[in-house]
């Protein structure tokens, strides 16, 4: 059941304003662009308007705006974190200095950026290998098509996409599936001072809801009914 967008989505402002509480929600909107996270004091990752446009009144958080269906990313935020999406055929094309910047890889599933100092998450290739030649960064690598996550990394973040059993095979476009597993697709991590993202389908109308406390909830929309 798809609410307004004053209570979902940011107002035509472009401001966020969730109102939750001991938790970080990240949710994907429904087919129809609606978000519906209800956060405070919180890691914030705001929807644009329809333009393409993020204009939160938000500092000390995280901003992650969409892009315009074009794939330009045009937020006029400041010390926060920008997460542009990148065109159909996978180019980033962001007007950004001075944030973290997560593009998307050419459509054979390269990463090429030519960033510096910056938050660099490659996807993988169509086998669902991620190879960066990045350090000093936080890789967030997609898994295998058998829906392991191998990177050799330590004190990162490690966000692999799976589906229910694990596995790297969502039929999902324009969206990012960010789930946290194990090597066998289960939610456990044990890190502290991290940021926890365990995985969390969502129901066919957009609503999330995991049995998990204290951690951060990045919730997908897919067009998978089973996990309704």
């Amino acid at each position: 059941m798809v609410q307004s967008m004053s209570e979902t989505f940011t107002t035509k402002e472009g401001f966020c304003r969730p109102n939750i509480s001991n938790h970080l929600i990240i949710p994907f909107t429904t087919k129809e662009g609606f978000c519906r996270p209800n956060i405070s004091n919180h890691l914030i990752i705001p929807f644009t308007t329809k333009e393409g446009f993020c204009r939160p009144n938000i500092s000390n958080h995280l901003i992650i705006p969409f892009t315009t269906k074009e794939g330009f990313c045009r937020p006029n935020i400041s010390n926060h974190l920008i997460i542009p999406f990148t065109t159909k055929e996978g180019f980033c094309r962001p007007n950004i200095s001075n944030h973290l910047i997560i593009p998307f890889t050419t459509k054979e599933g390269f990463c090429r950026p030519n960033i510096s100092n910056h938050l660099i998450i490659p996807f993988t290739t169509k086998e669902g290998f991620c190879r960066p030649n990045i350090s000093n960064h936080l890789i967030i690598p997609f898994t295998t098509k058998e829906g392991f996550c191998r990177p050799n990394i330590s004190n990162h973040l490690i966000i692999p996409f799976t589906t229910k059993e694990g596995f790297c095979r969502p039929n999902i476009s324009n969206h990012l599936i960010i789930p946290f597993t194990t090597k066998e697709g289960f939610c456990r991590p044990n890190i502290s001072n991290h940021l926890i993202i365990p995985f969390t389908f969502t129901t066919k109308e957009g609503f999330c809801r995991p049995n998990i406390s204290n951690h951060l909830i990045i919730p997908f929309i897919s067009k998978l009914n089973e996990y309704s």
